[in-house]
């Protein structure tokens, strides 16, 4: 029946439909095949499995599983070409991770990094990845690519971005370009010059960014593209390197053209339908006074700061503004000793909360903030009535030796902050709640909460650098099957220990917080907890897989009894309400009635450290 359609009504089924979906829907018939052949090819990725062997791309398995018509053919309807690899432990210096082991310096070849010879290993790094890289290329229709990804972290081979290279000669029209590269490597920001003869670009990502180099190219291709920019995202690599040494004064220099005297305006059109702005360690100027500088972002509805010194005089400057932004999405991370000038700055969240009606989404981290602060209960229920999700996670300095003597910036997992329990009695409706909380804790807190009818996905955060060596993960697992009568089922391998990297992990010193989470589970899940709940996550789900050990996800059954269709060989025993779930399976947020809400997005929301921050 599906494949006597037309072939325009399949593709217009296919549009409705999740990825997994139409991939089952081609299996129909060759007919379907044939039809839905380009949409199932639209995305290709190219990845390195090892981090400690980046050089070693599935390219040359591709090309050799596949004959070179069906290649070309794959090939031919690629828009969206991804590279990209882990980075979990490897943060800095991945340049020097290929599957050649280097010998000590003293050696004829001395390829050690600070070696004599170290920037010809640098070099022939980079031409291990492009030889492979330009085996795509010429399968490539030109023009005909929307999006790149460069997710290896590391620096960039010759001929592909800059000004000789494939894709300003062959694929200068993309619209979305995301890179995230390695500033701390020595020889950071080459080959990058043709970034701003692209100027179709909707959305650009650039996460690592550190080198002078890479900020001229940066602000070039921001100058080029400015006008018809969507989604933009800026990751420096430090907030600790003075911006001066990156090649910049703050965010104003960033983003407006220079002059010839050397002086700075802000660029009169600004971004005019720029919508996403996310900016990560990205300095802001210590004092922005209301009327002299006005914001350029006019259309912007999602703003994400993420450890920008001085960040909190922006959001002043915003809220104040004589057209302050309306925005549907705010995330901020903010460290308060980070902040100069105005002692009583911390407020600004709160008089930019103040400034605007109708945010959906609000995830906060502050550290070191005062214990007392005022007027933030008033300011989220200002937007009480459209408040969709909330995230509370609080960090400060605490003592880690008897002698009181030495601190580190730990999670403040009570509730510090007396007015959250108002905060959330005051909330209308929200689907979507984290909090950095002892199970026991959150749960006090919940049952006398009338909003616990409508939460769907509840998420007890930590830090996972915190605790990178327990394996918390598989041992809740272990809980959870010693409180189950009869559990049919033995661990699958992706609960097994784990051996990446070579870490080991031991036993979690607070073996009570886990307790309390296999009851939490059991209270949410049951008939008297939160009637509404379709997941339940426990840990730091930041940067994708890097903290899997310290990650366990539970969702509600179905209503016909049946698991997540994870990996899973069976379900918890039949009268069971939740299972296991598997973050990775790419359906599992498909059919999850969340209104909209980005699951992983709001999972992964205010990280702890940056994604190529040094451990």
């Amino acid at each position: 029946m599906l494949s006597q359609l037309p072939l325009e009504l399949v593709d217009a089924i296919a549009d409705l439909l999740p990825q997994l979906s139409v991939r089952s829907l081609s299996l129909v018939s060759t007919t379907l095949y044939a039809a839905l052949f380009p949409r199932l090819h639209r995305a290709i990725t190219f990845r390195a499995s090892n981090e400690w062997a980046l050089n070693i791309l599935d390219v040359g398995l591709f090309l050799g599983d596949s004959p070179d018509y069906r290649a070309a053919e794959i090939l031919h309807y690629t828009r969206q070409l991804t590279v990209k690899a882990p980075i979990r432990i490897a943060r800095f210096h991945r340049c020097v991770y290929n599957s050649n082991f280097f010998p000590p310096a003293t050696s004829p070849r001395g390829l050690t990094l600070g070696s004599p010879h170290e920037p010809t290993a640098h070099s022939g790094f980079l031409e291990s990845l492009s030889s492979q890289i330009h085996q795509v290329f010429p399968r490539l229709e030109p023009g005909i690519l929307h999006s790149f990804q460069w997710h290896i972290g590391t620096c960039i081979p010759a001929n592909i971005l800059d000004a000789q290279g494939y894709f300003v000669h062959h694929q200068k029209q993309i619209r979305r370009l995301s890179l995230i590269t390695d500033g701390s490597c020595p020889h950071a920001g080459q080959h990058l010059e043709g970034l701003p003869c692209f100027t179709a670009l909707s959305e650009l990502e650039w996460e690592g960014i550190q080198h002078p180099s890479e900020i001229s190219a940066l602000r070039g291709c921001l100058q080029q593209n400015s006008r018809h920019l969507k989604a933009l995202s800026i990751g420096f690599l430090s907030a600790e390197n003075p911006p001066s040494r990156c090649g910049y004064a703050d965010i104003v220099d960033l983003f407006s053209p220079s002059l010839g005297d050397g002086r700075t305006r802000p660029d009169r059109d600004g971004y005019p339908i720029l919508t996403s702005l996310t900016l990560s360690r990205v300095s802001f100027p210590s004092a922005l006074l209301p009327g002299v500088r006005r914001s350029p972002f006019r259309a912007l509805q999602a703003l994400t700061l993420r450890d920008c010194p001085n960040e909190l005089h922006f959001l002043q400057l915003l809220a104040r503004s004589s057209r302050p932004v309306s925005l549907r999405y705010f995330e901020i991370s903010s460290d308060y000793l980070r902040e100069s000038g105005e002692r009583l700055a911390f407020i600004a969240v709160v008089e930019f909360l103040l400034s605007f009606r109708g945010l959906q989404y609000l995830y906060l981290k502050i550290s070191n903030f005062p214990q007392f602060l005022p007027g933030l209960d008033d300011a989220i229920h200002h937007h009480q009535s459209t408040l969709r999700g909330l995230i509370f996670h609080e960090r400060r300095l605490m003592a880690v030796d008897r002698e009181r003597i030495f601190e580190e910036l730990r999670d403040d997992v009570t509730v510090t902050l007396p007015s959250i329990p108002r905060i959330l009695r005051q909330i209308c409706s929200p689907i979507a709640l984290g909090l950095c909380l002892r199970p026991a804790s959150a749960r006090n807190l919940l049952v006398s909460l009338p909003i616990r009818s409508s939460i769907r996905i509840l998420h007890l955060r930590f830090s996972g650098e915190e605790r990178i060596h327990h394996g918390l993960r598989r041992e809740i697992v272990s809980l959870l099957q010693k409180s189950m009568d009869r559990w049919p089922w033995s661990l699958p391998q992706t609960f097994k220990k784990s051996k990446a990297a070579g870490l080991d992990f031991w036993p979690t010193r607070k073996a009570s917080e886990l307790q309390e989470f296999v009851r939490l589970v059991q209270w949410a899940f049951g008939p008297a907890g939160l009637p509404a709940l379709q997941i339940l996550a426990f840990g730091d789900f930041s940067h994708g897989d890097r903290y899997r050990e310290q990650q366990v996800l539970l969702r509600r059954k179905r209503p016909d009894r049946s698991s997540d269709g994870t990996s899973h060989r069976e379900c918890y025993t039949a009268n069971r309400a939740f299972c296991l779930a598997d973050i990775d399976k790419n359906s599992f947020w498909d059919d999850l009635p969340l209104d909209g809400l980005d699951g992983p997005r709001f999972l992964s929301a205010c990280p702890s450290t940056g994604l190529m921050e040094s451990p």
